[in-house]
């Protein structure tokens, strides 16, 4: 039998029978752990990256703080494509003008990783279109438009005579 293990030992050949041969060496765990405090560690990264002054810029108006030196090397390859980081960061500076107030409502808990944000190239985005919002005429104190025709008319063009008679009916209907 083996020492350090449930494998049959063959002196003869200097290892185990049927499987990988090991050299022989007496190993105790008294040496083993003696060997284990003489290694000396070797450092886990290598240098810290130094970030640029444009990224540094994008990440601090970006809401989301995970992963940045991952989102670093995202920012060199797309500042290369599109000419240089100054061009990115303009772009993106523009693009989360108007994203920012939509993550934010949530805390920012379902925006992407800034990485992501470099990956999916989110800054070319469109952003959403603009609401319809009814115009209010001084006597409307009070009284919401819900019907959307009216509300849409409002907001294109001025209402004419017969288009004020039907709402001051639908006023009168309602109560």
């Amino acid at each position: 039998m083996c020492p350090r293990c449930s494998h049959e030992f063959d002196p003869k050949l200097g290892g185990k029978k049927g499987g990988l041969s090991l050299p022989s060496v007496n190993l105790s765990p008294e040496k083993i752990n003696e060997e284990k405090r003489e290694t000396p560690k070797s450092p886990v990264r290598g240098k810290a990256r130094e970030y640029s002054q444009a990224f540094e810029i994008a990440w601090k108006s970006y809401g989301r703080k995970d992963q940045k030196f991952e989102a670093f090397g995202v920012w060199l390859l797309r500042s290369k494509e599109l000419g240089g980081e100054p061009q990115l960061l303009t772009l993106f500076l523009a693009a989360i003008k108007w994203q920012g107030p939509l993550w934010s409502i949530e805390g920012w808990r379902f925006a992407p990783y800034f990485e992501r944000y470099l990956k999916r190239r989110k800054w070319e985005d469109e952003p959403p279109p603009l609401p319809v919002r009814a115009a209010t005429a001084p006597d409307d104190r009070g009284v919401r438009a819900t019907d959307a025709k009216i509300a849409a008319l409002r907001a294109t063009k001025p209402l004419t005579q017969e288009e004020q008679a039907d709402l001051a009916k639908l006023r009168a209907s309602r109560g």
